[in-house]
Order: C-alpha cells, then structure tokens, then sequence
C-alpha cells in the first residue's frame, strides 16, 4: 500500500539526509582525531628519540670526565710516591754514609783494646745489617703505596688498619 501521505515522505527523506550527514560529520571527525592522533605520536616519538640522544650524550660527556678525573688522581698519586721514593733514598744514602763513617772511626781506634774493638766490630755489623733490613722492608711498602694496584688487592681489614 503505497503511502500517500507527502508530508511523512518528506519527514523520512529529511531524516535519511540528516542521518548521511550526521554519517559524514562523524566520519570527518573520526579522521581528524585519526590525524591528531598520529601526529601526536610522531611528535612523542621524535621527543623519545631526542631524549635517548640527549640521555646519551650526557652520559658520555659524564664517562669521559670520570675517566679524566681517574687518570689525573693516578697521576698524582704515581707522583707523590715518586716523590716519597726519592725522599727516603735520599735518606737512606745520607744514613748509609753517616754510617760508614762511624764504622771508619771505629776501625782506627788503637789496637790496645783489640778484643773490645772485635765485639764492636760485630755488634756494629750486626746493627748496620738491622738497619739494611729495616730500610729494604720502608722500600718494599712504599712501594706498594705506590701501586694502586697492589694496595686493593690487599684485604679490606688490613687496608682500613692501615688508615
């Protein structure tokens, strides 16, 4: 039966045109949100990218003044043991030769007291042997001073006993 009514026809003709457009509004819309969307994860995206690179470079720059601040402190340290190493050779050549020359005196006393001067003689040498051994043991851990190395492989107890 066909509808007659021109009034209801028009009324369905106007709501299936607002229905396309109200179809199409969407639509459009759907895609600008679509667009917005992407660009604002292509623009997050770039924004990662340069904060992994800034992340980077900082860390870089960091390490390699780290390094540099290493090398400087082993420097000095391998200077200042230098320093100390030459102090106390120097001490030691002073030392050797005052001996020498309390030993040289000592040989020269007159043969009166030959006995005597035969017990000096020894206790002499063995003090001189002492005082060798003691000087070779300072060399000895000075030179481990000097070594950065060797002081950490020492253990912690004895490292913290040292200070």
């Amino acid at each position: 039966m066909p509808d007659n009514n021109p009034s209801a026809n028009e009324a369905v003709r106007q709501g299936a045109q607002a229905a396309q457009q109200g179809g199409q509004a969407t639509s459009e819309a759907l895609r600008r949100a679509g667009d917005v969307a992407a660009e604002a994860a292509r623009r997050g995206s770039q924004a990662g990218s340069e904060f992994v690179q800034r992340a980077g470079e900082t860390t870089s720059e960091a390490l390699r003044r780290g390094s540099e601040a290493l090398a400087d402190t082993q420097h000095q340290l391998v200077q200042q043991a230098a320093e100390r190493f030459e102090q106390v050779t120097r001490k030691l050549a002073e030392a050797a030769q005052g001996t020498t020359e309390d030993v040289r005196a000592f040989m020269q006393l007159p043969t009166v007291a030959r006995g005597g001067l035969q017990d000096l003689q020894q206790s002499m040498t063995g003090l001189i042997e002492g005082v060798v051994r003691t000087n070779l043991q300072a060399t000895q851990e000075l030179f481990q001073l000097a070594n950065p190395s060797a002081w950490q492989k020492r253990p912690a107890q004895q490292r913290c006993a040292d200070r």
